[in-house]
């Protein structure tokens, strides 16, 4: 199962990702974190990025739970905006 991840930093700087969350058990937080993690190894300088929202595109900006299972509030392919 792949989430599509856009990581938006500023309105000029985003960049969008193709996270794997195998079966999707891992919390809602994890894929954000784990969004940021690539966009502060890409990005110059590196550094560390927190994320401090998720929203999924295709509910017109529903904010789930962080602490929620990745499978139980998204199907594969979907589009979320951190």
């Amino acid at each position: 199962m792949k989430i599509v991840c856009h990581v938006r930093a500023t309105e000029m700087l985003s960049r969008t990702y193709e996270v794997e969350v195998g079966n999707g058990t891992q919390f809602i937080s994890w894929l954000a974190m784990t969004a940021c993690l690539q966009f502060g190894q890409d990005h110059y300088p590196n550094g560390i990025y927190v994320p401090t929202l998720l929203t999924k595109n295709k509910d017109d900006g529903d904010v789930p739970h962080p602490r929620n299972r990745i499978k139980e509030e998204m199907e594969d392919g979907d589009h979320v905006t951190i």
